[in-house]
């Protein structure tokens, strides 16, 4: 597998994935996905270790740092996402960003508000922030196996009819992705695209 390098400048959608959507209905036989972008690879700790270059333990400082909710992190994070989003050329008309919430109402507030904020300013989109609220629960921790959506409440006012570019920093198994944007479009969005800062890898490289 090819390593992304990584600086401060990077401000392009490097991975380019797809979602399997769920069937709807019995009489829907076609696959569909929902596209997804990531500007980083993502190598954790619990996996990958302290033995790594400097590039990816950058790219961890940055997700930290994202994470923690530090000001600058998610003024860069906004900046690099925006401009990222506006390199794909797609019509950002009737357009909203969301997130996924965080296992703490605290965490999610201090992580995506200002987020939401800034990316829909920069862009010219609605402010979603408040389309899903998620009650306070364990950690996944990367499960794919774990129920999100019996912790979460969607306000549907926010995102009817609109695309909703949904966000998270890291994207691991997609059960979370699946969850929210499956429920997204059963409540009314008219598509749901995935968007997120950087994409785990899962199989473990030699980095001697």
């Amino acid at each position: 597998m090819e390593q992304l390098t990584y600086n401060k400048k990077i401000s392009d959608f490097r991975i380019h994935f797809q979602q399997f959507k769920s069937i709807s209905s019995v009489l829907e036989f076609k696959f569909t996905y929902y596209d997804c972008y990531a500007i980083h690879d993502y190598y954790p700790k619990s996996r990958f270790g302290y033995d790594v270059d400097q590039e990816i333990q950058s790219v961890r400082s940055l997700v930290y740092a994202f994470k923690e909710g530090e000001p600058k992190a998610i003024d860069y994070v906004s900046k690099i996402i925006s401009t990222a989003l506006k390199k794909l050329n797609i019509d950002l008309k009737d357009t909203c960003i969301a997130v996924i919430p965080s296992s703490e109402p605290e965490k999610t507030e201090k992580r995506f508000k200002l987020f939401c904020q800034n990316v829909s300013c920069i862009l010219g989109i609605n402010d979603g922030y408040g389309s899903i609220f998620g009650a306070k629960r364990e950690p996944t921790k990367g499960s794919s196996q774990k129920d999100l959506l019996s912790h979460f409440t969607f306000f549907n006012k926010t995102y009817m009819g609109l695309n909703v570019l949904l966000f998270d920093d890291v994207y691991t198994t997609g059960s979370s992705f699946k969850q929210v944007a499956d429920r997204l479009i059963e409540t009314g969005a008219q598509n749901v695209i995935g968007i997120f800062l950087a994409k785990t890898i899962r199989a473990c490289l030699n980095f001697a």
